[in-house]
């Protein structure tokens, strides 16, 4: 016998972490294999628990990636103002003492 189940409010259920998500999916089965009440083995299949499983493993890895490449433009914009602030009073500094060899200032 095949018994096939639509959960009522998926969405909050499939939202939540995955440790949430699966004890609430097997409360769900549990619910439904008592309420056959028959005594036979039975296997579960969470076609769509195990797609958006893999779907949050990529959602995580696409985070942590974002988040390097962030990093790594925060990190850029630090060296190139701090080199572009320190040849400027480079500069500065040239300037003054080439006014003072000079005489001029």
């Amino acid at each position: 016998m095949t018994v096939v189940g639509t959960i009522a409010n998926r969405f909050k259920i499939y939202t939540k972490g995955v440790l949430s998500r699966q004890k609430s999916l097997d409360a769900l089965s549990y619910t439904i294999y008592s309420d056959l009440k028959f005594n036979f083995n039975y296997t579960i299949e969470y076609n769509l628990f195990n797609a958006i499983t893999t779907y949050s493993f990529i959602v995580i890895v696409c985070n942590a990636l974002c988040d390097m490449i962030l990093f790594f433009f925060i990190f850029i914009a630090f060296v190139i103002t701090y080199s572009l602030v320190h040849n400027d009073l480079d500069e500065r500094t040239f300037d003054n003492g080439m006014l003072r060899t000079l005489g001029m200032k």
